[in-house]
């Protein structure tokens, strides 16, 4: 049975978020009426406390997309992103994107992207991981 770089990441993000994360969230994810209002802004020149203002309302979700793997640079933009969405007290929803190709997907970055989330849910931030998004196309590296 061959094992694929992407099952390992998988397996290494769920566990890691499910070991640390649990204890985090203390009610399902549902909002006691309505739904929730998610945003997706322009990063480099827009902010959640900026839009929030704008709108009068906080968004309860905020999306950000980040290339694997994540360099120094990188990282930060995500530290940053998650501080936002923290100050606001809403929900991060991430989009990991491995243009490189998934056998970039080894246990150590598994391993060090799921240490990374789970200190973000401590923080008491949901983070909802998308990876590798549109599989189901031809468009992307990894579909």
């Amino acid at each position: 049975m061959k094992i694929y770089p992407i099952s390992i990441f998988i397996c290494l993000i769920l566990t890691a978020c499910t070991v640390v994360a649990a204890p985090v969230l203390k009610a399902p994810l549902l909002p006691s009426k309505g739904a929730y209002f998610g945003v997706y802004l322009d990063w480099q020149h827009d902010s959640a406390a900026a839009f929030n203002k704008r709108l009068g309302v906080p968004a309860a979700v905020y999306v950000a997309f980040f290339h694997l793997p994540l360099g120094k640079d990188k990282k930060n933009d995500l530290d940053n992103f998650i501080n936002q969405v923290a100050q606001q007290g809403g929900s991060a929803l991430v989009t990991l994107e491995p243009y490189d190709g998934l056998d970039i997907i080894t246990p150590h970055l598994a391993a060090e992207l799921a240490k990374r989330f789970a200190a973000y849910n401590k923080r008491g931030v949901p983070v909802f991981l998308r990876f590798a998004h549109e599989m189901n196309g031809y468009w992307y590296p990894w579909s």
